[in-house]
C-alpha cells in the first residue's frame, strides 16, 4: 500500500529534522552496540587437498538453504592465464555443507565463480569469469543458472567497451530480473583501462546494460544489490582512479528507470586509497556498502549507509593492533537497519566479524582454521536476524604454500539489547558534507520509523585507476 505524504516539503523537512535530532542524541547516549555471540566454524568440504580452494560468494533464503559459490585449483598453470581452477559450489541443508557438481566452459582454462543469488531453494544464479589458457588469453563473463537439481551454464555476453570481460556481482529480485556487474578491460597479462560491466537477465537470456565509466581509466563495479522487484531498482558500488595506477576511490552507481547512473559516495580521502567491496539493500530502500579506506600507515573499516539516494558514513571498529581491518562481504536481514559484514583484519591475519544494529557497528567474535592457519571471510548472508552463513578460506602456515581450505561459519545478524556498552570504535573517516547524511543519523531515522522525504539522486563524475582484470574480488592471499 502506499503511503501518501501530505505538507509542504519545508514542512516535512523540519519535523524529520526534529525527531531526527531527538534519535540522534538517544543513540549516541546508547553509546555503540557490541556484539556477545560467537560465530562459529561449521565444516565445509573441499574439492583438492593439494591445492586452492575458496569460497567467494554465499546466498542463503532460509536456515535450511544456502548455496555457496568459489573455485578450486587443479594443480596447473595455464601461462600467463594463471593457475588452473575451476568452478567450486556448495550448498548448506540447515546441517552440513555438500558440493554440488558445476560446470565449467574447459577444464583447461581458469574458471571461477564469484558470486551467487538465489530466490528460493530450486532458483540460484552464479557469475563468475573464465580465462582461455591460449593466446590472447581472453576473459570471459561466465553465468550459471541453478533450478533446484543441475547447474547449467547460460551465454553471457561480452562487454562492447574491451575484449575481456569478468562478472563480479549479481543479485535476483525474481526469475525475471537478475542484474551482474563487474568490469571490462584487457585481455589476461595486459595493464590497460578498466571499464564498468553490467548485465541484465530476463529470464531467458543476458544483455548487456549500459554503464558510466567515471574515468577513461578505470572504473570497476564488484558487487550489486537490487531492491525493486517490480521496477528493478539496484544499487552496485566499486573502485575508480582517475589515472593509470593512482589512488583508488570509491564508486556507486544506481539502476533505476532503465538507466545506470553515477551516485556521489563517501570518500575520506582524496590521497589515500579508498572502496566499497559490497553492497546489500532491503526492500525498503535501505542500503548498507561496506569497504576499505586507508590512513597511509592503516587499512581501516569504511562503513557506509544510504537512505533516499544520500550516502553518509558510520564508525566501525579494529581489532587491538590490526594493521588492516577491511570487511570484504556485507548482507542486511529483509527487515532493514540488521546487518553482518565479514572480511579480514591482520597482523596475523585472521576472520573480522562486524554486526551492526542502531546506533552503530561493533565487532562480533568469530572461529579460525586451527592449527594457526591465517583465516579470512569473503562473502556473508542473513536470511533472518537470528541466521548469518559466512563463507571464506584458510591458508597454510608460511612459507608453505599450498593448500587453501574452505572456510564457513555461522552467527547471528542481530545484537542483543543487552550488548550495548559504550565503547570507542575508530572514528568515522571524514568525508564532503555534500550529498552526504551525517552518521549516524540515516540509521536513527530507519530505526524510528521516520520517511525521509524523497530526494533527487545526486550524480558526480569521480575517479578511477587500471589494473589486471581479475574476479574483483578484494582477496589477501593468506
Amino acid at each position: 500500500m502506499e503511503t501518501r505524504r501530505r505538507g509542504s516539503p519545508r514542512m516535512w523537512g523540519a519535523v524529520i529534522a526534529a525527531v531526527a535530532g531527538a534519535i540522534l542524541a538517544l543513540a549516541m547516549s546508547i553509546g555503540v552496540a557490541t556484539a556477545s555471540s560467537t560465530w562459529t566454524i561449521v565444516s565445509s568440504p573441499n574439492a583438492t587437498t593439494t591445492d586452492r580452494n575458496e569460497l567467494l560468494g554465499v546466498s542463503c533464503v532460509s536456515t535450511t538453504f544456502c548455496m555457496a559459490v568459489g573455485d578450486y585449483g587443479t594443480g596447473e598453470r595455464a601461462g600467463p592465464a594463471g593457475p588452473i581452477t575451476q568452478t567450486l559450489v556448495e550448498m548448506w541443508n540447515g546441517s552440513v555443507w555438500t558440493i554440488v557438481a558445476s560446470p565449467n566452459p574447459s577444464t583447461g582454462d581458469p574458471s571461477v565463480l564469484n558470486s551467487v543469488s538465489c530466490l528460493a531453494a530450486t532458483s540460484c544464479m552464479a557469475v563468475g569469469s573464465s580465462t582461455s589458457a591460449a593466446s590472447p588469453y581472453e576473459v570471459d563473463g561466465l553465468a550459471e543458472e541453478w533450478n533446484g537439481s543441475t547447474w547449467t551454464i547460460v551465454p553471457v555476453l561480452p562487454s562492447p567497451k574491451h575484449s575481456s570481460t569478468s562478472l563480479t556481482g549479481v543479485s535476483c529480485t525474481k526469475s525475471t530480473f537478475c542484474m551482474a556487474v563487474g568490469n571490462s578491460g584487457p585481455d589476461a597479462g595486459v595493464v590497460s583501462a578498466v571499464s564498468t560491466v553490467a548485465e541484465q537477465w530476463n529470464g531467458t537470456s543476458w544483455s548487456v546494460a549500459s554503464t558510466p565509466d567515471p574515468s577513461p581509466v578505470q572504473a570497476d563495479l564488484s558487487k550489486v544489490s537490487c531492491f525493486d522487484a517490480v521496477n528493478g531498482g539496484c544499487l552496485a558500488v566499486g573502485n575508480q582512479a582517475a589515472t593509470l595506477g593512482g589512488t583508488t576511490q570509491t564508486l556507486s552507481e544506481l539502476w533505476q528507470g532503465g538507466t545506470w547512473s553515477v551516485l556521489a559516495s563517501p570518500d575520506p580521502s582524496t590521497t589515500h586509497l579508498a572502496e566499497l567491496t559490497d553492497v546489500s539493500c532491503t526492500l525498503n530502500f535501505f542500503c548498507m556498502a561496506s569497504g576499505v579506506y586507508s590512513t597511509g600507515s592503516d587499512e581501516l573499516p569504511l562503513m557506509a549507509e544510504q537512505l533516499s539516494g544520500q550516502w553518509g558514513t558510520l564508525s566501525a571498529e579494529s581489532p587491538p593492533g590490526a594493521t588492516q581491518s577491511v570487511p570484504v562481504g556485507i548482507s542486511c536481514a529483509l527487515t532493514g537497519g540488521i546487518c553482518a559484514a565479514v572480511g579480514f583484519s591482520s597482523s596475523p591475519t585472521a576472520t573480522l566479524v562486524e554486526q551492526f544494529l542502531v546506533p552503530g557497528w561493533g565487532i562480533a567474535p568469530s572461529q579460525n582454521a586451527s592449527g594457526g592457519h591465517p583465516s579470512q571471510l569473503t562473502a556473508v548472508s542473513c536470511p533472518t536476524e537470528s541466521f548469518c552463513a559466512a563463507v571464506g578460506y584458510s591458508g597454510p602456515v608460511s612459507p608453505a604454500a599450498e593448500p587453501y581450505t574452505t572456510l564457513a561459519e555461522i552467527g547471528p545478524a542481530d545484537l542483543p539489547s543487552s550488548s550495548a556498552t559504550s565503547t570507542t570504535p575508530s572514528p568515522a573517516p571524514s568525508v564532503p558534507a555534500t550529498g552526504v547524511i551525517g552518521a549516524p543519523l540515516g540509521a536513527a531515522l530507519l530505526a524510528s520509523g521516520v520517511a525521509v522525504a524523497a530526494l533527487a539522486w545526486p550524480r558526480r563524475a569521480p575517479r578511477s585507476r587500471p589494473r589486471h582484470i581479475d574476479s574483483g574480488k578484494r582477496r589477501r592471499r593468506v
